[in-house]
């Protein structure tokens, strides 16, 4: 079947990232309060090693992006030339038109 995903496949996708982001917003509700109890200084310290976390995370995200792009064959090649294409000679693309 391909990169496709099934009618079922994507339905018990959606099921399994509702109750993740449950889980990850319950988590950090809890964080949150556990971070209330610290005196101020060390919740300065917790603020900035998550943020690195989160921006190492999202650093990661990206170069998975970038792997995935660049194996799909021709996708190089393409992004190449529609980097090189004048901003003027782009289109808008609406997934609504």
């Amino acid at each position: 079947m391909g990169r496709f995903l099934s009618v079922d496949s994507l339905s018990s996708y959606k099921k399994e990232l509702k109750r993740g982001e449950a889980i990850m917003t319950e988590q950090l509700a809890t964080l949150i309060r556990q971070a209330e109890a610290l005196p101020v200084a060390e919740q300065l310290a917790l603020i900035a090693h998550l943020t690195q976390k989160m921006k190492l995370t999202s650093e990661s995200t990206a170069i998975q992006e970038t792997l995935y792009l660049t194996s799909i064959p021709g996708m190089v090649d393409s992004i190449k030339q529609g980097g090189a294409e004048p901003i003027e000679d782009c289109t808008l693309w609406s997934h609504y038109e």
